[in-house]
């Protein structure tokens, strides 16, 4: 899921992020693995063995198709945004044996 958020530097606050998990029983779950986020200021780059990641977790919404990730960014979170700066917004999760790279949409600092 795209989404487009604005974020005040000195908020700290969650960033959500939706994931659809199936296979072809209609059963994926990714709850059970980590998940990572980065924030890329290059908007039309994708991440690269260098890029950062950051800690995320999930929120218990219980699926079973669409699942909500998060991660605590901000001053008191696990990153912080420098001001007037867009993020491109990727997630990570770690499976076996794929381990999906998702863009999950931008935010700007303000």
């Amino acid at each position: 899921m795209n989404t487009t958020l604005k974020l005040p530097a000195l908020s700290t606050e969650y960033v959500y992020c939706q994931v659809q998990a199936t296979d072809v029983a209609n059963t994926g779950n990714p709850s059970g693995n980590p998940v990572q986020f980065a924030f890329i200021t290059d908007l039309q780059a994708s991440p690269t063995e260098a890029t950062e990641w950051y800690s995320g977790s999930w929120v218990e919404d219980g699926g079973p198709v669409l699942w909500t990730a998060r991660c605590l960014v901000g001053p008191s979170g696990v990153v912080t945004f420098e001001p007037g700066t867009t993020y491109v917004i990727w997630v990570q999760i770690a499976d076996s044996p794929e381990t999906p790279i998702l863009r999950a949409g931008t935010l700007t600092v303000v």
